[in-house]
């Protein structure tokens, strides 16, 4: 099964949520270092998080892990 290119507004608002609402969130977070956290996605899914996160923090350093497959393959980075 692939997910790719399924609904390309579905896409397009997720896109834009990373760039806006998503990174607004993730910026409210008590982190320690504001400036350049270290961050770990564990169950990163599609990735939506992990962009929205590198939106917020450009100099932060972060992983993620997902043990599936389809998600490994579908993600964007």
């Amino acid at each position: 099964m692939t997910y790719a290119n399924t609904n390309e507004k579905l896409y397009d608002d997720i896109a834009l949520w990373e760039r806006t609402d998503g990174r607004d969130l993730f910026l409210e977070l008590p982190l320690k270092d504001k400036h350049a956290p270290k961050i770990l996605d564990f169950g990163y899914g599609f990735g939506e998080q992990l962009f929205a996160l590198t939106n917020a923090y450009p100099d932060a350093v972060i992983f993620g892990i997902d043990g599936s497959s389809v998600c490994q393959k579908e993600d964007r980075l």
